[in-house]
C-alpha cells in the first residue's frame, strides 16, 4: 500500500480464507505482521456484502451501498476498505482506498496490490488458504517500483 506522499506499507497475513458461496464467503484472517497496523482482522468473520446483498456486520445499514462497492464489512462498516473507488490524495468520508490507521477518514491510498504467495494452491469448492511471506525486513520499510508488485 503507497501513500500519495511514497509511504509504503505492508500487512501480510499467515491465514487468508474465503469461505464458499453457500456461506456467502465468509472471510478469516488472522496473523498479522508488517509495518501497516493490523486494522483487516477485525473483518474475519464477516460475510461478502454488495451493493446489493446486504451481508454486513452493521444492524443500521449497508456498507455495500455506503461505500458503493463489495468487501467484507464488520460493525460500522470497519476501518478497512482496500476495494473503494480511486478517490486521489483526499475524499470525504465514505470514499477511497483506507486502511484508516494510516489514511485516516479523509485521505485515501494512491496504489493497493493484494496478492497470494507463490504456495497459493486453488481448488475449486474449498477454502483458500495464503500463507504469508515475509515482505519487509523487521520494522522496516521499503520503496519499491511498479513492476516489483507485479507477478512474476
Amino acid at each position: 500500500m503507497t501513500k500519495f506522499d511514497g509511504s509504503f506499507y505492508v500487512a501480510h497475513y499467515n491465514t487468508f480464507m474465503v469461505g464458499a458461496a453457500a456461506d456467502l464467503y465468509e472471510l478469516t484472517v488472522s496473523g498479522y505482521g508488517g509495518n501497516a497496523t493490523d486494522a483487516f482482522s477485525s473483518n474475519s468473520g464477516e460475510q461478502f456484502s454488495t451493493t446489493d446483498q446486504d451481508n454486513d456486520g452493521y444492524a443500521s445499514g449497508h456498507c455495500g451501498n455506503l461505500y458503493g462497492a463489495g468487501w467484507w464489512y464488520p460493525h460500522l462498516c470497519g476501518t478497512v476498505f482496500l476495494n473503494g473507488a480511486y478517490a486521489g490524495a483526499s475524499h470525504s468520508g465514505g470514499t477511497g482506498i483506507v486502511w484508516v490507521p494510516i489514511t485516516g477518514t479523509t485521505s485515501s491510498f494512491e496504489t493497493v496490490v493484494m496478492k497470494k504467495s507463490s504456495g497459493f494452491v486453488r481448488r475449486r469448492g474449498e477454502q483458500k488458504q495464503v500463507k504469508a511471506e515475509e515482505m519487509l525486513p523487521q520494522g522496516g520499510q521499503k520503496q519499491v517500483e511498479a513492476e516489483e508488485m507485479l507477478p512474476q
